[in-house]
């Protein structure tokens, strides 16, 4: 990751990837227990351990909360993300609308800034 980047949107980038494979390995582990069938619960698969083991570092990481905070200091503007290298994509495209509809003013903007 650019050190040259604020502190705080390399925390929130981070939340981002966190989240992303904390999703991406939860469905994983519910995919291949399914596909195993009975057998997956068998105590020497460790099936079972696996999956509270990720359900607990997902936890454990507070996702949640930190997802929240990078939303809330993206949609009051204390920082910003670094621009799209393909400004035309699908990605980019709905990103930007997904930011114009959620930063509709509202009456808790000044309670927001001022924290």
């Amino acid at each position: 990751m650019d050190k040259s980047l604020d502190p705080r949107l390399r925390r929130g980038v981070t939340t981002c990837v966190k989240a992303v494979l904390m999703m991406h390995s939860q469905n994983a582990n519910i995919a291949l227990s399914d596909r195993c069938g009975a057998q997956g619960l068998f105590e020497y698969n460790q099936m079972s351990t696996l999956f509270n083991e990720v359900r607990g570092i997902a936890i454990a990481s507070d996702i949640l909360g930190l997802s929240i905070r990078f939303i809330a200091d993206l949609l009051t503007m204390k920082y910003e993300i670094p621009p799209q290298t393909d400004p035309s994509s699908l990605l980019a495209k709905h990103e930007l609308h997904f930011f114009k509809k959620a930063s509709i003013k509202s009456h808790r903007m000044t309670q927001w800034k001022s924290s």
